[in-house]
C-alpha cells in the first residue's frame, strides 16, 4: 500500500506538539479533544511576536518539505457522499388520543385557525394503519 505524502507542519501543529504534554500534566484525565481545545485557546491568546518563532518554523518545514518532494500538491479528498441503507418496512399502529381534562383558564376571545391535523406525519400512508383506523373508529 502507498502511503500519502504528509502536508507540511503549519504553526499551530508544531507549537501544539511541544505544549502538548505540559498541557496533558495539567489536565490529567483529559481527552485529546479536550487538550486540543485548550491549546487551541491559548494560541489564540498568544501575541504576534509570540507566535512568530513557531511561524518562521513552519516556513523552514515548508521550505525542506518543498524539497522532498518537490511536485507535491494538497489535494485534499472529496468526503464520499452517504449512502442510506434502505428503510424497513414497520406496520405503524393507531393509537387512539385519549381526552385530557379541561383546563379552567378562560379561553382567548381571539379564534386560532390552523390547518387539519394530518395523522399519518409521513408522505406516504400505512395502509395497514389506515385499516386499523377505520376499523377501530366505525367509520368502515
Amino acid at each position: 500500500m502507498v502511503k500519502s505524502i504528509p502536508r507540511p507542519p503549519n504553526s499551530f501543529m508544531l507549537w501544539s506538539a511541544s505544549k502538548r504534554k505540559n498541557v496533558q500534566a495539567e489536565h490529567p484525565g483529559s481527552t485529546n479533544a479536550d487538550i486540543s481545545r485548550v491549546l487551541g485557546k491559548k494560541w489564540n491568546k498568544m501575541t504576534n511576536e509570540a507566535k512568530q518563532p513557531w511561524q518562521i518554523l513552519a516556513e523552514e518545514k515548508k521550505q525542506i518539505h518543498s524539497r522532498k518532494y518537490p511536485g507535491y500538491k494538497y489535494q485534499p479528498k472529496s468526503s464520499k457522499p452517504k449512502t442510506s441503507k434502505p428503510k424497513t418496512f414497520k406496520p405503524k399502529t393507531f393509537k387512539p388520543k385519549t381526552s385530557k381534562p379541561k383546563s379552567s383558564k378562560p379561553k382567548s376571545s381571539k379564534r386560532k385557525t390552523s390547518k387539519p391535523k394530518n395523522i399519518f406525519k409521513d408522505e406516504f400512508i400505512d395502509e395497514f394503519a389506515l385499516f386499523q383506523f377505520l376499523i377501530t373508529s366505525n367509520i368502515y
